[in-house]
């Protein structure tokens, strides 16, 4: 148990302070103007990934009769978008980049007060019959939250608006440093975990798929409804679809200290790559964008 206190007070708050520094080296100011310059896809993404999938989530929980740690597990996770990792799939599909990075540079500082909001609840709720589990402060949540999320992103912002020369450079080293302690602590924690993941297999990949699939659909649905071009149809879909499984890996651990929150992000994660490498092999390969670029997607 030494071992794992270690972890969880000392090496993830660091790599998620890594993670973050690397997020805030590849964003600037002007990713915050978009909201006002172009506001229509901007307000869609953020009312899909902040409010929309977290419905979605606290739905099929009740749907499928999930047990509290899966539950809240899934809360958490549908209150993490996507940041990096959706930025990656946007890119590689041909989406519109600068409007997934916007969504991240706004998310980074929203989901300060709705990751605890959102957190708290679910524990509050799923957790009900347990006093030593429900009542947690939103305030201390919010606060270690500034200190491993908004505080590296800042630093990472006014260290690449004083060397923007460099700023590809040092984002790919933070991003290769904070990857490669990121899958040692995963690789440790799973093992610990490992008897609750057995236990709770098929319910927790029938859930992982049901709120993968479905944030994809929610994503692309609501994008058509509002009649946004190809590619901003297609960033929201992975805006939406695709949830930063770091954040609430790191979250789960080192501030809520429960590992077994964590067990369905890591099923989450298998499906997630699965669905969303599927949507950018067939999205890269369109001529679409070449004939109509304001098409629907």
């Amino acid at each position: 148990m030494e071992t794992l206190e270690v972890i969880f007070d000392r090496v993830i708050p660091v790599v998620l302070f890594i993670l973050m520094l690397g997020m805030g080296l590849t964003l600037r100011i002007e990713d915050f103007k978009r909201l006002f310059l172009q506001p229509k896809p901007v307000l869609v993404g953020l009312a899909g990934q902040l409010v929309l999938l977290p419905a979605v989530a606290f739905l099929l929980v009740h749907l499928l009769g999930a047990p509290p740690d899966l539950a809240v597990g899934a809360m958490l996770l549908a209150a993490c978008p996507g940041g990096v990792t959706s930025n990656g799939y946007v890119f590689v599909s041909r989406g519109d980049v600068g409007l997934s990075v916007t969504l991240t540079a706004i998310t980074s500082i929203v989901t300060i007060v709705t990751i605890p909001l959102i957190t708290v609840f679910s524990m509050d709720y799923f957790y009900a019959s347990d006093a030593e589990v429900t009542g947690l402060p939103v305030m201390g949540i919010m606060q270690r939250l500034v200190t491993v999320t908004a505080l590296p992103i800042g630093i990472g912002m006014a260290l690449m608006y004083r060397w923007p020369q460099y700023r590809g450079r040092a984002a790919e080293i933070a991003r290769k440093v904070s990857l490669f302690f990121l899958i040692l602590i995963i690789v440790g924690i799973t093992l610990s975990t490992l008897e609750t993941l057995k236990e709770h297999l098929l319910s927790t990949a029938v859930l992982a798929i049901s709120l993968n699939v479905i944030g994809l659909a929610a994503g692309y649905g609501i994008s058509k409804l509002a009649k946004l071009t190809v590619l901003q149809t297609r960033t929201v879909t992975f805006e939406v679809g695709v949830q930063n499984l770091s954040l609430a890996v790191l979250v789960a651990f080192s501030i809520l200290k429960r590992p077994e929150l964590a067990v369905f992000c890591f099923v989450y994660a298998l499906f997630m790559k699965i669905t969303a490498l599927t949507l950018v092999y067939r999205w890269r390969d369109s001529n679409q964008l070449l004939t109509n670029p304001q098409a629907s997607a």
